[in-house]
């Protein structure tokens, strides 16, 4: 067989793997919006969600369960602020008692810069609810208002989602190394926060790119075996 020959082989057998290849990298991504809590989200930095898509992320699905012996939950989720200004969250959740729970936000160090509960257990944080809290079994639900982080800096922080009473360990200078558990009453169930000037903490490597690269590893053996 010919060099010529050889090539027009070649060049037909990339041509077949490389077209799959354009189409997929030529069509648009999905836009995920949601990040539904994988397993249970950790307490820590270490542990906590880092939640993966593309695009804008408006609403957080998750649970707080009974860790067990009277132990209650503390989720933590890793997202990017992109617009402080716009930033805000809002909560829904259908707890076991009363739906008193409580929110935190801390920075890509895990110093706290903002937290919302009922009544202000955190000294220097305003009192947050969508209820009436003063009344019995009436529901308490924290939230971030647009505008409450005005000016503050864009990109990583931990959103944080605990029941009534139960605070971050935290001091003057000092990042998050805890949890104060006080869980007056014991809440388990699920909720959902809804998310304003956020996004994906996590931008996953989309498979077309590795199949691309897979294709140029190809082709390079293809000359060889030509060449």
């Amino acid at each position: 067989m010919t060099t010529a020959t050889h090539a027009r082989s070649a060049a037909h057998r990339l041509s077949s793997i490389l077209g799959p290849v354009a189409v997929l990298l030529l069509t648009p991504v999905a836009q995920a919006m949601t990040w539904t809590e994988a397993g249970d989200a950790g307490e820590s930095l270490v542990s906590a969600d880092m939640t993966a898509g593309l695009g804008s992320l408006t609403t957080i699905d998750g649970e707080l369960i009974d860790l067990g012996g009277g132990t209650d939950d503390v989720d933590l989720y890793q997202i990017s602020i992109v617009d402080t200004t716009a930033f805000a969250v809002s909560v829904a959740a259908n707890l076991s008692f009363d739906n008193d729970a409580a929110m935190w936000l801390f920075d890509s160090s895990g110093f706290l810069v903002g937290g919302a509960d009922f009544p202000d257990i955190f000294p220097g944080f305003d009192d947050r609810g969508d209820g009436d809290c003063g009344l019995p079994s009436s529901p308490c639900l924290p939230e971030f208002f647009a505008g409450d982080f005005a000016g503050a800096s864009t990109g990583i922080y931990y959103l944080g989602f605990s029941i009534f009473a139960t605070q971050p360990t935290v001091g003057p200078g000092l990042p998050l190394s805890g949890w104060d558990r006080d869980p007056i009453p014991f809440q388990t169930g699920p909720y959902t926060l809804s998310l304003a000037g956020v996004e994906f903490s996590v931008v996953p490597v989309p498979a077309a790119v590795w199949l691309f690269g897979s294709a140029l590893g190809l082709l390079g053996w293809l000359k060889r075996s030509t060449g």
